[in-house]
């Protein structure tokens, strides 16, 4: 028989619950998907999963029409970010975008209640 400490089990629940909730607000508090620091990342794995370079000028040429925050904030318009983070991300890209951010929140929200 397996005993269980029953203060770490409650520690656990609770992780686990404020985790969902804070899924939860985090999926309703950011519907556009494009709205969020994810998206060039999933474009320039995109990029790498439609054999393309994820730093040449097509690929900054579409993050520059289509990602929301560069018409809002003067940011950089180019991803970013660098390639083994754009390869981790490539599993992802058969997601559409606005499950994607979701997943990618909860892999984050994961690593930091491990």
């Amino acid at each position: 028989m397996i005993l269980v400490d029953k203060e770490r089990l409650s520690g656990i629940s609770a992780a686990i619950g404020f985790s969902f909730w804070l899924s939860v607000v985090y999926f309703l508090a950011f519907p556009d998907p494009q709205g969020t620091d994810f998206y060039p990342l999933w474009v320039g794995a995109q990029a790498i999963v439609n054999g393309s370079n994820p730093y040449a000028p097509p690929t900054t040429e579409l993050l520059r029409k289509s990602w929301s925050v560069t018409k809002l904030l003067h940011v950089s318009d180019v991803v970013a970010y660098p390639l083994p983070i754009l390869v981790f991300i490539t599993p992802l890209t058969i997601l559409p975008l606005e499950l994607a951010v979701y997943v990618w929140f909860l892999l984050l929200l994961a690593c930091v209640v491990a």
